[in-house]
């Protein structure tokens, strides 16, 4: 084995790549519970959107019965309680999208903003 480091021997070099092997394999391992933790709180409280997902497939047998499986899951979700955040976080961004801040532009005229007017911050 070539090493940078003509003192480094080849029991601190299989020492090193163990490390950083056990570093890579513990950051992959910590990638892929955040993703399973994630994929759990999407289908929990975004049950609607798996439903959403599903009908959008094209039909065949196996997609029929993924959409009942979907559905199934949404009303047990809805049952629980926990397909209601989803919609109350959802008026409540729409709420507030709507307020008309001072100073501001209003969520309906937002796309009549030419954001590339120079604003004279002095002039308030």
């Amino acid at each position: 084995m070539i090493t940078s480091d003509p003192f480094e021997t080849d029991d601190v070099a299989s020492l090193k790549e163990r490390k950083e092997t056990e570093e890579t394999l513990a950051s992959v391992r910590h990638a892929g519970i955040a993703m399973v933790v994630a994929a759990a709180v999407l289908l929990t409280f975004n049950s609607a959107g798996l439903q959403t997902w599903t009908r959008n497939l094209d039909g065949n047998t196996m997609t029929d019965r993924w959409v009942t499986e979907a559905d199934n899951w949404h009303n047990l979700m809805a049952r629980l309680g926990f397909a209601g955040p989803k919609d109350a976080v959802q008026t409540a961004i729409a709420e507030i999208r709507e307020i008309e801040w001072p100073g501001g532009v209003d969520a309906a005229h937002a796309d009549e903003v030419d954001l590339d007017d120079e604003v004279d911050v002095d002039a308030q």
